[in-house]
């Protein structure tokens, strides 16, 4: 662990040369990675190279002065970064973390403040790492202070697969201790969870206290809210609007929006991930306030982007005596906090004013936001959590299901027979002037089976949110008291992963999934846990209640996109399915190199047709964000 003490003085000066630089001071630095970096232009080039201490303990790092902290660009109210940009410094500090793990180098403490952005001769914008303290030989390097001993020791791999070990080690229901926290961590083959988290909801409906959500929410946040009656009022109002059956006519806006998706693939392929998002928002935007989200650069996506960043939570959540520390001490945790509750509650306050004007007058009127404030009187909810209710159900349906999208891809590049069937089966139904439809779900096994695979193999959130404990009970198998306020968590990677659940579990395999003919929505509620397909959407009274119009948002994509194109593996060119080639709280894939291949002239022709259909039938009866 690092010094309590740690002293880093840094200055900016002008040399007599006019030139800027950087002079700062710290206990300790790693020179060599710095070069090694500055080499490849992926830090800042250095200026002083002796290591020797200048006084005090203290070495003296000079470097040029270039570039401006990502974080100012991630800034609610920065310039912000288009996609291409936003692509090419991801891929630079990718770059950049490669080559010092080929060096056996470990980067302790990669953050948005320790990536430069920095503009080239050419205007394009480029990514580099800074602060180079915390870096150093993989096992030997020291890490910030502040750093709870008691943690696991965290390798070079995701926090999910510890918990799996932890799993495997001490059984289905094992304790850890983090930070200042016990916590109960679920694995085992899906008993527990039944057992635990849906026969006694009533007792593991809660959530533990978060800090940062307290702010951002003000209260109201509806996934970690901790006020049970708030939670309830909040969900029935959800549950009313995206009920667990199919809605005929939600069906229908999601598969117009699927042949804007076509479109856009057909266009602009380069930017498939990012028209999956589109897609997926804007289904949310219609069906919440009666707007849409036309195009990927529409400010809804990127204020959602910005929003869905913070999620990955500072060290104050899991150390609550830590909010008692000034605010600098903790990278101004409460500052961005503070920032992201100012932006929801622009964007979702202003969202939700445009879906009341909708409604009163006369459109859209069965939009979320309007039904919400229309019933006020009756459900008591407050403006802001009217607000905050649309905004998760905006959060969640649309990051979630866009990434799931991009998996689906993803996999099938590397198994072709898997897409090839698929393909063969959507043909035997359809011709090349007609698209899948929802209503032939169940005339098309092959393609339902490979959504709850990549579900299953690659879930978004590997560990799920935690539930809390209300109160205490002694689990009758012997694994001792629970105690009240614990966190649970319910460790879905290590169900989905337990091979006497699911043979090869690490293997892709739709097959394995070929005669579950239940929707996830009804799979979620058996009572028998192994007739469950996976517990991707969570469990007991917290599961993810739109689980339908999800499950509805991938498959009409999915099986649409196999209509119309065929999906490879640029020559020469390999894909990566492997956990490292996924990255955030929400995991979905980074960037990959696929080539989308039209599948006929005729196809061509019935999404460009359906285009001008939808446009003038569908997508006239919304509005758009101003």
């Amino acid at each position: 662990m690092g010094d309590p003490g740690v002293i880093r003085p840094v200055f900016e000066a002008i040399t007599e040369d006019g030139r800027s630089i950087v002079v700062k001071f710290a206990q300790f630095y790693n020179f060599e990675a710095h070069k090694l970096l500055a080499a490849q232009s992926l830090a800042p080039q250095l200026l002083s190279l002796n290591p020797e201490p200048v006084g005090g303990g203290l070495v003296m790092i000079v470097m040029e002065l270039a570039g401006t902290s990502l974080d100012k660009y991630l800034d609610p109210t920065g310039p912000g970064l288009e996609p291409s940009a936003r692509t090419q410094i991801h891929k630079d500090v990718e770059m950049a973390m490669d080559l010092l793990h080929a060096n056996n180098l470990v980067f302790g403490d990669l953050r948005s403040p320790n990536v430069l952005v920095v503009q080239t001769a050419d205007g394009s914008l480029r990514g580099r790492l800074i602060d180079f303290e915390w870096c150093g030989v993989e096992g030997e390097a020291r890490y910030p202070a502040g750093m709870n001993q008691s943690l696991l020791q965290l390798k070079r791999t995701d926090l999910f697969d510890q918990l799996q070990e932890l799993n495997r080690k001490y059984g289905p229901l094992a304790s850890l201790k983090l930070g200042s926290s016990n916590i109960i961590v679920i694995g085992g083959d899906g008993s527990l969870v039944r057992e635990l988290l849906d026969k006694r909801g009533s007792i593991y409906s809660n959530r533990p206290i978060e800090p940062t959500q307290e702010i951002t929410g003000g209260g109201d946040d509806v996934i970690f809210q901790t006020n049970t009656e708030k939670w309830k009022a909040a969900r029935k109002q959800i549950v009313r609007h995206y009920p667990r059956a199919s809605n005929p006519e939600q069906v229908c806006l999601q598969e117009a929006e699927s042949v804007q998706l076509l479109h856009d693939f057909l266009h602009q392929p380069e930017w498939n991930i990012q028209h999956s998002m589109r897609y997926t928002t804007s289904i949310i935007t219609c069906l919440n306030y009666g707007i849409r989200c036309a195009t990927y650069e529409d400010p809804i996506v990127h204020d959602m982007e910005t929003i869905m960043a913070f999620i990955p939570r500072p060290p104050i959540d899991h150390f609550p005596l830590l909010r008692y520390l000034p605010d600098f001490m903790l990278g101004n945790w409460r500052v961005k906090a503070e920032r992201v509750r100012d932006l929801m509650k622009k964007v979702y306050g202003g969202l939700a004013e445009i879906g009341w004007e909708r409604g009163s007058n006369g459109l859209n009127t069965d939009n979320l936001a309007y039904k919400l404030r229309l019933n006020e009187g009756v459900t008591r909810l407050t403006r802001n959590h009217q607000a905050q209710i649309c905004g998760i159900v905006l959060e969640g349906g649309s990051d979630i299901v866009a990434g799931m999208v991009s998996t689906v891809i993803l996999a099938l590049l590397e198994d072709i027979h898997s897409q090839d069937r698929a393909r063969q089966e959507i043909d035997r139904i359809y011709d090349e002037d007609t698209l899948p439809r929802w209503d032939d779900e169940q005339k098309m096994p092959f393609v339902r089976a490979i959504v709850k695979e990549t579900l299953r193999w690659r879930p978004p959130l590997p560990t799920c949110l935690p539930h809390r404990l209300e109160q205490g009970r002694r689990y009758l198998c012997g694994s001792g008291i629970l105690n009240p306020t614990f966190p649970v968590i319910c460790n879905i990677w290590a169900i989905h992963n337990n091979s006497e659940r699911y043979k090869d579990p690490h293997k892709f395999n739709p097959d394995r999934f070929l005669d579950h003919k239940l929707s996830m929505a009804n799979s979620m509620v058996q009572s028998d846990p192994f007739e469950r397909d996976h517990f991707t959407f969570g469990a007991g009274r917290r599961s993810c209640p739109g689980v339908q119009l999800a499950e509805q948002g991938i498959f009409i994509a999915i099986s649409r996109l196999l209509w119309a194109f065929e999906f490879s593996v640029p020559s020469g060119a390999s894909v990566n399915t492997n956990q490292n080639a996924f990255y955030g709280a929400i995991r979905r894939p980074k960037k990959y190199p696929v080539v989308i291949t039209p599948r006929s002239a005729r196809r061509i022709e019935t999404i460009e047709r359906e285009m001008v259909s939808m446009t003038e039938n569908v997508f006239s009866l919304y509005g758009s964000y101003k």
